[in-house]
């Protein structure tokens, strides 16, 4: 009997294990999977998510999405070089940020063990009125090269994961408590982030910049601004005390690891030196901040000493300014005898998308010297940047020669343009050109486009709404994102000429040299 039941029993045995894994399979517990929405957001706690940075992280970005231009000799699909791949604007954030853009790397880049980058801290300043708009991409670029970098803002917050420090949480107390300016931080530190109305928000305006003559005195951002530069000495000392090189900048501020390492290098830490791009406010001399300016270990400790010292003047020195870069020079300068030092064209506040690569200032010209910095860039652009300087460093030229201006407009800029007709054009597109044609038969693109043909120094030209302009200098421009229909167009074959008669450098003084003390 027991082996005739041996064939049932199996049989039984069998349907039971089956029955077991079709239950198992339809009715048992699921494994949670992210919907992929989700996975920007997971990707900082994945095992190879971006490198860990001391204390701090980065600020300021400016969220301009640029729109597809149209080509007017009607590129092929995929095959249109100057396409940008703008990044969506992001919700307001709350007090604990996260905004995760960009790809994170899964190893150190090589431009985060670079010699001579350990020596260097790079020093992002925004504000809580537009950090959320400019902050953001700077995480998963700029501070995957440099490994320290700390951020200052008028509210104390945590962003992705990454501290931004009040800048302003030791001025005066009379001042915080009392001064008129500081509305908006007392604002920030009784209610948070969340009492920021709209319309105070960098999004909701293009706000100026401080130092360059213009901006909003009715921004309580604007106006907090202007305290903040001496205080940043002293708090970055206490975070890190024992670097060589400090590199101030702004969050639109797009600062080239690079040749921020090579230059760094060929210059003394220990004498006191205060390196920028030259402005200038009722005769005093100062290193434009959103250019960047470069502090020696020995300036900022004789800088942070004298703030500490006597900290009430200089704070009602700032309340009585408006500009607190120009306030830190003023400090430097008077008391500790410390001097600009101009660094132009490698320091530069310049936009590569607009900017004039053609410009030659106090004679020097800017095409030939190494991009140190570049100021007023969208969000895409610093990634666009931060891209091409990854590539540079990894060709055989880059490997022996430093990323100059020229090399910006040749590789990133004209590729752009690039088209197998002489004319290039795009649609609700502006190039910026500035010169306003006066003649009243010219009503169209097409009218427009004839005038700068006629016109043998004419490189670019736009046309809106009636107005034809011309321009005899080479910009890329932006998307026309106020609407108003603007059709922009290059002259391709003048544009060449340019390039191959201007494309020369001799490597002097005046033609490319680095600029050192």
């Amino acid at each position: 009997m027991l082996f005739s039941r041996r064939p049932s029993l199996r049989i039984v045995m069998i349907l039971v294990i089956a029955l077991f894994a079709l239950h198992w399979t339809f009715f048992g517990p699921r494994i949670p999977r992210p919907r992929p929405d989700e996975w920007n957001s997971m990707s900082w706690s994945k095992p190879h998510g971006p490198p860990h940075h001391d204390h701090a992280a980065a600020h300021d970005d400016h969220r301009n999405p640029i729109a597809r231009p149209h080509d007017a000799d009607k590129a092929a699909p995929g095959d249109d070089e100057s396409v940008f791949k703008p990044i969506p604007p992001k919700a307001n954030a709350s007090p604990t940020v996260s905004h995760v853009v960009g790809k994170p790397s899964k190893s150190p880049l090589p431009c985060a063990t670079a010699e001579g980058i350990d020596d260097i801290v790079l020093i992002i300043k925004t504000g809580a009125t537009e950090a959320v708009e400019k902050l953001p991409i700077h995480f998963n670029t700029t501070m995957e090269c440099f490994p320290h970098v700390l951020i200052f803002s008028d509210f104390g917050e945590t962003m992705d994961g990454h501290v931004i420090h009040d800048a302003l949480s030791d001025v005066s107390e009379e001042i915080r408590l009392q001064d008129k300016d500081f509305e908006l931080w007392r604002r920030l530190h009784e209610k948070g982030r969340a009492d920021l109305r709209p319309d105070e928000l960098s999004t909701a305006h293009k706000l100026a910049d401080p130092a360059a003559g213009t901006g909003n005195p009715e921004s309580g951002g604007w106006r907090l601004d202007k305290f903040k530069n001496l205080p940043m000495l002293g708090k970055t000392l206490e975070l890190k005390p024992d670097r060589k090189w400090y590199i101030f900048t702004d969050a639109d501020t797009f600062v080239s690891w690079s040749n921020m390492v090579e230059w760094t290098k060929k210059m003394d830490h220990t004498e006191q030196l205060y390196a920028g791009s030259a402005a200038v406010i009722s005769d005093q001399i100062f290193g434009h901040g959103g250019s960047g300016y470069l502090l020696s270990a020995a300036t900022i400790k004789a800088g942070a000493k004298l703030y500490a010292e006597q900290q009430k003047k200089w704070d009602e020195f700032a309340s009585s300014h408006w500009a607190g870069d120009c306030v830190l020079a003023t400090a430097l300068e008077t008391d500790l005898d410390i001097k600009l030092f101009w660094a132009f064209p490698m320091i530069q506040g310049g936009d590569p998308a607009i900017m004039d690569f053609s410009e030659i200032g106090y004679d020097k010209k800017v095409w030939c010297f190494p991009a140190m910095t570049y100021h007023h860039l969208s969000p895409e652009n610093i990634e666009a940047m931060w891209e091409f300087e990854q590539e540079w460093t990894s060709s055989e030229l880059g490997k022996k020669e430093p990323m100059r201006h020229g090399d910006i407009f040749k590789q990133w800029l004209l590729p752009k343009l690039k088209t197998k007709s002489e004319i290039r054009e795009w649609s609700d597109w502006d190039n910026h050109a500035k010169d306003v044609v006066e003649d009243a038969e010219v009503n169209d693109t097409a009218g427009c486009r004839a005038k700068c043909e006629g016109n043998s120094t004419c490189m670019e030209y736009s046309y809106s709404k009636g107005i034809c302009k011309t321009y005899d200098k080479i910009s890329l421009g932006t998307a026309d994102t106020d609407k108003l229909g603007i059709d922009s167009g290059w002259m391709m074959n003048r544009i060449n000429n340019f390039v191959n008669d201007f494309d020369h450098c001799d490597g002097g003084e005046t033609e490319g040299k680095w600029i050192i003390p």
